[in-house]
């Protein structure tokens, strides 16, 4: 190869092709080859693009699913002080063996009695010289307002342990919470036995630990979250140790093991986090999980909640998330709790718990009530965490720093070249334009190809195939994020800026766009404005280096800048990602067959591909043949269609990942005002839990005979069906359907027993008890104009102007227990003889599996083996008074 010096002057020809547009005067060394290898050979770009996702594979995988080593019993003597996770492993076998464990059933009573003995067992192998230690079992009723339901709750059971060091005046103390009971149908060892024996081998620990805390811990094992969160209302209004809990770790689960997420904090009470940040070896914690949570994003509760609404009790919520395929089902069993589960949980929640313990901040806790905080860790590495207000000033000045370098650059780039002023602001504008549009649009077309993988029939194909997303979403974001500017480049064959500059100009767009969407969230209060924030910063901080080394005029040389700075970002985007599809992924499956799952990840996978790769896909432009490189996405968007059209794209797997519903054998009667009965009717009432409701077509007994709730839905009281939680109201509008079939066998129907009625004018009292099984749901609604005045249970109802129907769950752990109702009516015409209310009671023997009929277990196993059916019988039976 041949080399020439060659002077090139501010007046010699611009080839936007050139490798190189040195500054004016200056000497250059060039290859007589140049123009043609301004680009990289085309296939080098496969080689780029592997090189990254060996960065993802080698660092990320390893790093979400990386579980210390167990700790044996054996090693106890050598590791004092130490989580031992064999032990909590031994503990789960035995409390999962138990059963299930729903409210009121005999294996509830199990649990109870061994964790009863469970602790019992550690109070007596504890430093009683340096402790006090208490037990309870707390035995309460009451009632509460949740999802817009009275939930009304008697005999429910707490086990309640408080650890007191000896000689500590302080009245105040950490309360950590889990519970015991499960689901319909499912053991619960993940959700939550795997929390519960955490909690007691991190009460093991430090009750025989040589140095006392600071404060006394209140260990809650807690015996009714299920049905729902009655356990955490009958401690926090009833039991006489609430006032003492300043602070709360409530441990919670949505999935079975892998690593736990802290996904709330506070309220207003950024000290916590200070004390997570310094104690917890493996942090994986984000403000994003928070504020998804708290809008609604993600289909499940905690007991958070009610500490937080009830006792104004501060905390830390922390949930496992890996494994959701098997949440609440028979499969949330024992054997499917990762190993490293129970180490790995284990030394967080116990380096986490003495840390609280010794806070100082527990003593006067309003003192430090000072706004929220803003948290995220790194790839699972570290932590970063600071106040709201510190956000604030964060992400404006980064964002500041960030559109003052892009301005620096762009006129030390007009510096560098012959132009007039106005064209080169003019290419600037079409560049930046066309980024900002290609952001715009990427968005739009991953919506467009969410709305259209449902229409043609094809949501979750990648429920068990999160590969198939790749193509799916991830190629089209990519495909549109880089079309354009690569149609500009290489249709602008007159382009008087070089390409180098161009794609520069194409990276600042981005971060411009970033910048402004930064400052728009943060004006906006939303704390996870850092979200794009980090990817600006890494990308201010190689900006800077190139303007301080003049590498961005150096031929490719700014590229090295630029790659090694998007290297921790692109970890910490890819990492978030991973665990967002984890989370996420086995979560659509139980948002109810009305909503489009194919929407959140259309715009999930957008965001990411926005952040981990909106700088780097314009690198592209660098190799040639950029359209053709760019279209590849396409294709693999065209053949990943096709696969998910094909078996491949079959979302479930029997065991592993089922397809859920829940199914009632129910018997329904209607009762009218004059005594009469206007239907009686039996069959199976179907509720799909995901998008794909009838699915089971070809499978399912007499499903050809399914009958539409549409119109019961226009006509009776919640759809005429025995609905059994509040957070079924919508679903039961959306793909349930009632097979007509033999009633239950069983007789004890739920009945009204309607003790007085008094008229006084244009108002009518009633009181009347309400028998049933141990879950009794009660409907209510006004009729011929009536409404509730006044009634005997809480008066939150009219506190948040409940809208009638009103719904009731009424449950018993023990004992027989009638719900008692005393309702005043009025009417403002004063016709009290005419129908005034209507009632319905809904029985659901939610733990009697042995009383299922023949007919009822046959139609269960015509459902195919990948699906799931969450079933119990029901009784429906509504009185017009």
């Amino acid at each position: 190869m041949v080399f020439n010096f060659s002077v090139l002057t501010k007046d010699s020809p611009k080839d936007p092709d050139s490798v190189e547009q040195p500054s004016k005067n200056s000497f250059m060394l060039y290859s007589e080859d140049s123009k043609k290898n301004h680009k990289f050979n085309w296939y080098w770009a496969f080689v780029f693009g592997a090189v990254w996702y060996l960065l993802f594979y080698v660092a990320i995988i390893p790093s979400f699913y990386y579980f210390p080593k167990m700790l044996k019993i054996k090693d106890e003597e050598s590791h004092k002080g130490k989580f031992i996770g064999e032990r909590a492993e031994k503990d789960l076998f035995q409390l999962a063996s138990i059963g299930v464990k729903v409210v009121g059933s005999q294996e509830y009573f199990r649990a109870t009695t061994y964790l009863m003995n469970r602790v019992q067992e550690i109070k007596d192998s504890a430093r009683l010289d340096l402790y006090d230690i208490d037990i309870q079992l707390q035995t309460a009723d009451g009632e509460f307002f949740l999802w817009d339901s009275l939930i009304s709750y008697a005999d429910i059971f707490n086990v309640i342990v408080r650890v007191k060091p000896k000689n500590v005046k302080s009245e105040a103390a950490l309360l950590v919470n889990s519970h015991y009971d499960s689901e319909i149908g499912s053991p619960a060892a993940g959700d939550a036995g795997l929390m519960i024996v955490i909690m007691l081998e991190t009460m093991r620990v430090i009750s025989q630990s040589d140095t006392p805390l600071d404060h006394a811990i209140i260990f809650l094992y807690n015996g009714g979250e299920e049905n729902p969160m009655m356990g955490s209302h009958a401690f926090i209004t009833k039991h006489p140790w609430a006032i003492q809990a300043k602070a709360l770790i409530n441990l919670d689960s949505a999935g079975n093991g892998g690593r736990e997420i802290l996904f709330q904090s506070g309220p207003d009470h950024p000290w916590l986090m200070k004390y997570y940040h310094k104690s917890v070896p493996s942090p994986f914690a984000s403000t994003i999980a928070e504020e998804l949570f708290q809008n609604n994003f993600i289909p499940s509760d905690t007991d958070f909640r009610i500490f937080r609404d009830y006792g104004g009790v501060p905390g830390l919520d922390m949930a496992h998330t890996y494994g959701g395929y098997t949440y609440h089902m028979k499969f949330d069993s024992y054997k499917n709790i990762p190993q490293g589960s129970f180490q790995l949980t284990g030394d967080n929640v116990l380096a986490l718990t003495k840390s609280l313990a010794n806070a100082y901040e527990l003593d006067d806790i309003e003192k430090y009530k000072e706004g929220h905080t803003v948290f995220y860790d790194v790839v699972g590495w570290f932590l970063v965490s600071y106040t709201e207000n510190n956000g604030v000033i964060i992400n404006t000045v980064v964002s500041s720093v960030a559109v003052i370098a892009i301005g620096v650059s762009l006129w030390l780039m007009f510096q560098d070249i012959t132009i007039f002023a106005g064209t080169y602001a003019m290419n600037i504008f079409i560049m930046f334009a066309i980024q900002a549009a290609s952001i715009l649009i990427a968005v739009g077309v991953n919506l467009l190809v969410g709305v259209i993988i449902d229409a043609i029939g094809l949501p979750l194909a990648w429920y068990t195939s999160p590969w198939l997303l790749f193509g799916l979403y991830y190629c089209p974001a990519f495909f549109v994020l880089g079309f354009g500017s690569a149609c500009y480049l290489t249709l602008r064959k007159d382009n008087p800026i070089p390409l180098r500059f161009c794609v520069q100009v194409f990276l600042h767009s981005h971060a411009f766009v970033l910048a402004l969407f930064t400052i728009i969230l943060t004006a906006m209060g939303i704390r996870s404005a850092f979200f794009p924030m980090v990817a600006l910063f890494f990308y201010t901080i190689s900006l800077i280096m190139n303007l301080a080394t003049q590498f961005y005029k150096r031929g490719k040389l700014w590229i090295i800048p630029h790659c090694l700075c998007q290297i921790l970002p692109f970890w910490f985007y890819t990492y978030l990602s991973y665990a967002f599809l984890v989370t996420f992924i086995p979560m659509q499956a139980r948002i109810g067959p009305g909503d489009n799952p194919e929407i959140l990840l259309a715009i999930f996978t957008v965001l990411f591909a926005i952040l981990f790769a909106g700088f780097l896909i314009p690198l592209i432009n660098l190799f040639r043949k950029t359209k053709l490189l760019f279209s590849v996405f396409a294709i693999i968007f065209v053949v990943f269609v096709i696969i998910a059209a094909t078996p491949a794209g079959f979302p479930y797997k029997e065991e592993e990942a089922p397809q859920r519903f829940y199914v009632l054998n129910t018997n329904r009667v209607f009762n009218e005002f004059n005594g009469t009965v206007s239907r009686s009717e039996s069959g199976y009432f179907v509720m799909p839990v995901d998008r794909r409701p009838t699915s089971v077509k070809k499978y399912v007994k007499d499903f050809d005979k399914r009958i539409d709730l549409k119109d019961d839905c226009e006509n009776e009281v919640f759809c005429g069906v025995p609905l059994y939680s509040g957070r079924w109201l919508w679903w039961g509008k959306q793909g349930s359907y009632f097979i007509p079939g033999p009633k239950p066998d069983y007789s004890n129907y739920p009945v009204i027993d309607v003790v007085k009625t008094d008229t006084y004018g244009n108002t009518k009292k009633f009181n009347m008890n309400i028998y049933g099984p141990p879950t009794t749901i009660v409907f209510i609604k006004p009729l011929g104009g009536a409404k509730l005045k006044a009634w005997n249970r809480s008066n939150d109802l009219f506190e948040k102007n409940v809208e009638p129907p009103y719904f009731l769950y009424f449950s018993y752990a023990d004992s027989v227990k009638p719900l008692v109702l005393e309702m005043e009516f009025e009417k403002e015409d004063g016709n009290m003889d005419e129908e005034t209310v209507q009632i319905v009671a809904a029985g659901h023997w939610v733990f009697h599996k042995d009383k299922y009929t023949k007919e009822f277990n046959e139609f269960l196993d015509s459902w195919p083996k990948w699906t799931y059916q969450t079933s119990w019988f029901a009784s429906y039976e509504s009185w017009k008074f």
